[in-house]
């Protein structure tokens, strides 16, 4: 079971990622890397896509461009 001290860093993950967010523009290429806080990102900016009036549209690379 998650101690209080895993819950607080969850929560400040996912608060970082919903905080992120509000930057995302349509058209814009996000470099999401591999960090622990993409897990809460991912599915936020399904959401995101889904709801926005700002018309993001989620599409993806297989790889980094250079």
């Amino acid at each position: 079971m998650p101690n209080s001290s895993n819950r607080s860093i969850d929560s400040e993950k996912l608060m970082a990622a919903a905080c992120s967010l509000e930057s995302v523009e349509n058209g814009m290429l996000l470099g999401l890397g591999s960090g622990t806080t993409v897990a809460y990102l991912i599915p936020l900016l399904g959401l995101l896509a889904m709801v926005s009036s700002r018309g993001v549209q989620p599409g993806c690379t297989p790889r980094t461009i250079r």
